[in-house]
């Protein structure tokens, strides 16, 4: 008797590595903590070189770069695109009014 995988039998995963991960992450306002938005984002791997780097707060890894990223271990173009992306969905959000009145 075989048995059937999940994919056979129509369940879908997500995919197994972080950047091929085309689902949103939780929306930042959910985020208590740098290091949980970096495991929001899949990218927990680096939350021990954001730490030691200083990066401990929204308002500063708002303000982050690319050769920011290089200096604390992000080497992979990859995951500095990624971090980068959500980074820019931070600024976008903290630049957009709290409320909307008409």
């Amino acid at each position: 008797m075989l048995k059937s995988s999940p994919l056979s039998r129509g369940i879908q995963r997500g995919p197994s590595h972080p950047l091929l991960d085309q689902r949103s992450p939780p929306p930042l306002s959910a985020c208590g903590s740098v290091g949980e938005w970096l495991r929001a984002i899949k990218m927990g791997r680096y939350e021990e070189s954001f730490i030691q780097a200083g990066f401990t707060s929204f308002e500063l890894v708002s303000q982050i770069s690319t050769e920011d990223l290089l200096r604390i271990g992000v080497t992979l173009a990859g995951h500095q695109k990624k971090i980068l992306s959500s980074i820019q969905t931070l600024r976008v959000h903290n630049k957009s009014p709290s409320t909307v009145r008409y």
